[in-house]
């Protein structure tokens, strides 16, 4: 059963709609009750949904992502906020990322996406997953790339979202306890059970991604089976096809030795000695979705807050009741209303209202300010 608009968990959390359904559970956007203009994504698990046979499985997983999401610490992946249990569920806040992900810029654009950005987009993942490979007592395979795990934010810059299959490489083990990956995207070894995943495995992922992106082919259709490039791209230079060509190694020990090794190899080919850190887009990539009318006010909401804090402050002289009046009703509009389980669409309603306050708010603040300098000049 999906979560309604207006529902509060935690008694923190503000549902605002539904994000995506997932084998795991469901997305939804919230505002902090406590933080009008933070925005969250809350994961849900429902074990009846789950992709398992067995829910204490799921459950297993989704402690482990939040547990993966409190040690990391790397811009390309967003924060983790709170983890808690409500109505025999466990929910994970996690930071909004503002964008679209690389899934949903493949289907809405005809053309493939561009060698320059696709080489730049792969670098950042390939950085993202040395971090994950060598920044703890054992490497952390991620095991879930593919268009829908990666967000491209307005700045079009690269956050990998969804940790919950990944899991550490353990050198004592032979197989995975759970053979998990996306099909077209997870490497053989995942599906033949014989070894477990690897960095390798994270290696021909983030292959096949650029295959994808260089070429439009969808690996979905004939997993493990890739056509030559050049017949869906005529014109890919030698290199950068050889590149691609060893990542995708059905051998796992043909493929680049590390993701460090990769990436590297990528920035070689492009020409780039700086790190990664400084590698910008070459161009920003505009979204197709407009921004709402509420994110356009959310913008304006430092400016907005200092004045309503400051407001007070002004004589009364200058200021005559009715801005009181509405100084009040803009605190009690910022505050969680009971109402707000009750009237549909509430958080249109409040930012329309927040705009429309604040606005007045503004107006007299301007004309204090005026007041003011008239008096001393």
């Amino acid at each position: 059963m999906e979560l309604s608009q207006g529902t509060i968990l935690n008694g923190t959390y503000n549902i605002i709609r539904l994000l995506g359904r997932g084998g795991m559970g469901n997305a939804y956007l919230a505002d902090t009750m406590f933080h009008p203009y933070m925005r969250v994504v809350i994961k849900e698990l429902n074990p009846s949904a789950a992709c398992f046979d067995d829910p204490e499985q799921a459950g297993e997983l989704f402690e482990k992502e939040a547990e993966f999401m409190k040690r990391f610490s790397h811009d390309g992946i967003p924060k983790i906020f709170d983890f808690f249990k409500e109505n025999d569920r466990d929910y994970l806040v996690i930071e909004y990322i503002d964008g679209q992900t690389l899934e949903e810029i493949l289907e809405t654009n005809p053309a493939s996406v561009t060698v320059e950005k696709s080489i730049s987009w792969a670098i950042e993942i390939a950085d993202i997953m040395d971090y994950l490979h060598n920044s703890f007592e054992f490497p952390i395979v991620y095991r879930d790339i593919k268009p829908a795990n990666i967000m491209i934010t307005q700045m079009g810059r690269i956050k990998l979202i969804d940790f919950g299959i990944a899991r550490y490489y353990n050198p004592d083990k032979s197989v995975d306890t759970f053979r998990l990956g996306s099909p077209g995207y997870a490497p053989p070894e995942l599906y033949k059970g014989i070894v477990q995943s690897s960095p390798q495995s994270d290696i021909y992922s983030l292959g096949v991604l650029l295959f994808q992106m260089l070429t439009k082919y969808d690996p979905t259709e004939s997993p493990f089976k890739f056509p030559p490039m050049k017949s869906l791209y005529p014109d890919i230079p030698d290199k950068l096809e050889k590149i691609v060509l060893k990542s995708i190694e059905i051998q796992p020990l043909n493929r680049y030795l590390s993701m460090k090794d990769f990436k590297e190899a990528l920035m070689n080919y492009m020409g780039v000695k700086e790190e990664i850190s400084v590698i910008k887009p070459q161009s920003r990539y505009k979204l197709k979705t407009p921004r709402t009318f509420g994110e356009l006010v959310e913008d304006w909401a430092p400016i907005m807050v200092t004045i309503t804090i400051c407001y007070p402050l002004i004589p009364g002289a200058i200021i005559n009741g009715r801005g009181y009046l509405i100084w009040f009703l803009l605190l009690l509009f910022s505050l969680p209303l009971p109402v707000s389980g009750i009237i549909k669409d509430i958080s249109p309603v409040r930012n329309i209202l927040h705009a429309c306050l604040l606005l007045i708010l503004l107006f007299d603040f301007m004309f204090f300010i005026y007041k003011l300098l008239t008096f001393l000049f």
